[in-house]
């Protein structure tokens, strides 16, 4: 039932469109303009790991981080800066923060 495929160099993963552009100003704008990916049934994501994917997307449709460990926060950070997911990027940068 998915609309799009978020693809990193090894994996695909099933999204909605609808999803991401509620969570990301950045997919919103990817699907709601002239850009490759408002016809496309697929983004590629080849500079994150499909691991960050799998957690990004998570959250998206959940809200959810779960078993974040130092690297896994850092590279969640980055995925949720460059797509502009802030309550992601909170979460990541509280989890990052030295106590």
């Amino acid at each position: 039932m998915s609309d799009v495929k978020l693809k990193t160099k090894t994996c695909s993963f099933p999204a909605h469109k609808f999803i991401l552009s509620a969570r990301s100003p950045v997919f919103k704008t990817m699907f709601s303009s002239d850009m490759r990916e408002s016809t496309c049934d697929s983004v590629d994501i080849r500079d994150l790991e499909d691991d960050t994917v799998k957690r990004m997307l998570r959250f998206m449709y959940t809200a959810d981080v779960v078993d974040l460990g130092w690297n896994s926060a850092s590279d969640l950070y980055a995925a949720a800066d460059k797509y502009e997911v802030l309550t992601l990027k909170e979460k990541c940068s509280s989890y990052l923060k030295p106590t």
